[in-house]
């Protein structure tokens, strides 16, 4: 498929691959905690790299990063959320925050600066609170600039995700297909866009 080019386009296609499980709380819930487990499988790949010295993969960085837009996207649709269609606006303004005294610590590496973005927005799902990262949109632009700091392309990563699910569902959502995984196959979409060398990260 064409590269993504809003988060719009994202959300239309990943609606498709969202079972409905019967309840509206039931279905917020499964967002809600799909998010907190996607951010997890997120902050292990930093775990793995500093405790195990396991090279940082960044085509699973890339796709776990996409896996939380899934659910955060899915989870306004379920709720009648508006995307706010001026992402660049809220692109920059997360921006012009990340260079603040909260996010510019002298020699906070950018993992760490990652991480507490992650924790940030685990917040916000584990104990709501009003501010900043409440806000869907702003929560994505977040996980955008996380991807542009380990060089990959965030439309790519969505796109690539898009693409996986059509291999895990080619119709729709099934248990079946769900619990029986070709993860070759995924793998292979995923790696369709490959990574840019690594810069030398501060």
């Amino acid at each position: 498929m064409s590269k993504i080019q809003s988060i719009l386009e994202y959300q239309e296609l990943a609606v498709r691959t969202c079972t409905d499980l019967g309840h509206q709380s039931t279905n917020e819930r499964h967002m809600n905690l799909g998010v907190i487990t996607e951010i997890g499988e997120t902050l292990d790949i930093f775990k793995k790299n500093m405790a195990y010295n396991k090279p940082m993969d960044l085509v699973n960085l890339g796709e776990e990063l996409a896996d939380i837009v899934w659910y955060i996207v899915n989870k306004c649709a379920l709720e009648n959320l508006p995307l706010d269609d001026n992402y660049q606006e809220v692109l920059d303004q997360t921006a012009e925050l990340l260079e603040t005294k909260m996010f510019t610590v002298p020699d906070l590496a950018v993992e760490l600066k990652t991480e507490a973005i992650l924790v940030l927005i685990l917040n916000a799902y584990c104990a709501p609170v009003n501010n900043i990262f409440s806000a869907p949109i702003v929560q994505i632009a977040f996980l955008n600039h996380i991807a542009s700091w380990f060089d990959l392309d965030f439309g790519d990563c969505l796109s690539n995700n898009i693409d996986k699910l059509r291999v895990r569902y080619p119709e729709k959502f099934t248990e079946e297909n769900a619990i029986e995984r070709n993860l070759k196959a995924e793998r292979v979409e995923l790696e369709k866009t490959p990574s840019k060398p690594k810069r030398k990260r501060k």
